[in-house]
């Protein structure tokens, strides 16, 4: 490790010389080290001098970061609605960036134990969002297709704007991210089942898949249904246009469910908590309470698409831990990491970390 000047000087050997004698050993010294300009490697405590001296600066200077650091915390925790991310890439435009959200109740068969919640993300108010199974006289097996079935209810958003305003052409959508929850709501000694969440791969629809089919994507997260823990699944980019605005009520190219959850209940009528949220940005002619937006594509494609391969027992229940999501992305964007890499050096022992929750040991563990 390299010796700073002020060490040097504060030798025994050096005391007592006049300056011009002290300044000509310190040039022999840096030549004797095969350089004549002073290197050396910060210590802890001037590193931290450092920060504290400039932190003004470093804060102005990591603008763009705030924003990738809210763009991925969003996409693995939807759910937290105190964020107001938007996508850092082009185009970046001044945008309004709001929430849509709701939760509520639903059950499982009386008949044949099976519930269920799917979502298709929408940014406008009035246009059916989801689909639930609200009562327990649901008889299908599958993802229902219509809020006409028997025990099936479907929820609509609380935007502030209206497929009228996107028809006109005055507003325009993009969806940043999105995610549903479940959790059960029974007594504990009658908790207990197995549930089915996925995310059609190419953002193809969920409607009418069973657990069985649903259990053959690679993507399919299986866990235990319990009322201790939030079960996700969040919505990813897939496609490049999923990146840009939008002239529909979703904000993205495609109009699928792609979203869904099957729950298979140890008893039968059991209740379950669910929950979704979308964030979306807006821009237009009619569109009010624009903020600044920052773009920063490289770190936004490689947030998106180390995300987007994340192990889903990872994302399945990253939500139950405040702040993990903000943690492990401010890992991704200093690994500097595209594509499943990251979890692979992550290694086994950080995966369960994150699975079980005690997040605070990531800073330990990378």
């Amino acid at each position: 490790m390299g010796v700073s000047k002020r060490q040097f000087m504060r030798r025994p050997k050096l005391q007592g010389l006049s300056d011009a004698e002290k300044e000509k050993r310190w040039k022999d010294h840096l030549a004797s080290q095969g350089t004549t300009k002073r290197r050396i490697n910060p210590t802890h405590k001037q590193a931290k001098r450092f920060l504290h001296r400039n932190a003004p600066l470093i804060d102005i200077m990591s603008e763009s970061n705030a924003c990738i650091m809210d763009y991925g915390a969003s996409l693995l925790n939807p759910y937290d609605k105190t964020l107001a991310p938007c996508v850092p890439t082009y185009p970046a435009l001044d945008s309004h960036k709001f929430s849509v959200f709701g939760r509520g109740e639903g059950t499982t068969s009386s008949a044949n134990n099976i519930g269920a919640v799917c979502l298709q993300p929408t940014g406008v108010s009035g246009v059916e969002s989801g689909l639930f199974t609200a009562l327990d006289t649901y008889a299908g097996v599958d993802i229902p297709s219509a809020s006409s079935e028997t025990g099936v209810t479907a929820f609509t958003t609380n935007s502030p704007y209206t497929a009228a305003d996107i028809s006109a052409g005055t507003v325009q959508l993009r969806l940043v991210s999105a995610g549903i929850r479940i959790k059960g709501a029974t007594a504990k000694l009658d908790e207990g089942g197995t549930v089915f969440a996925l995310q059609e791969p190419n953002h193809g629809t969920v409607l009418g898949l069973t657990a069985d089919t649903m259990a053959a994507y690679d993507r399919c997260f299986i866990t235990s249904f319990d009322n201790d823990d939030w079960i996700g699944v969040q919505w990813t980019p897939r496609l490049q246009t999923d990146f840009n605005y939008h002239e529909t009520n979703y904000g993205i190219a495609g109009t699928e469910t792609s979203m869904g959850m099957i729950i298979k209940s140890a008893k039968a009528s059991m209740p379950f908590r669910y929950e979704w949220v979308c964030h979306y940005e807006a821009i237009g002619s009619n569109v009010r309470g624009k903020t600044p937006s920052h773009s920063d594509s490289a770190k936004a494609e490689q947030v998106a698409s180390v995300i987007a391969q994340a192990p889903v027992t990872v994302t399945g229940k990253l939500s139950n831990e405040a702040g993990a999501a903000r943690v492990v992305t401010g890992k991704i964007v200093k690994s500097g990491s595209g594509g499943g890499g990251f979890w692979n050096r992550l290694g086994n022992l950080g995966m369960d970390v994150l699975e079980r929750g005690t997040h605070k040991v990531m800073d330990i563990l990378m």
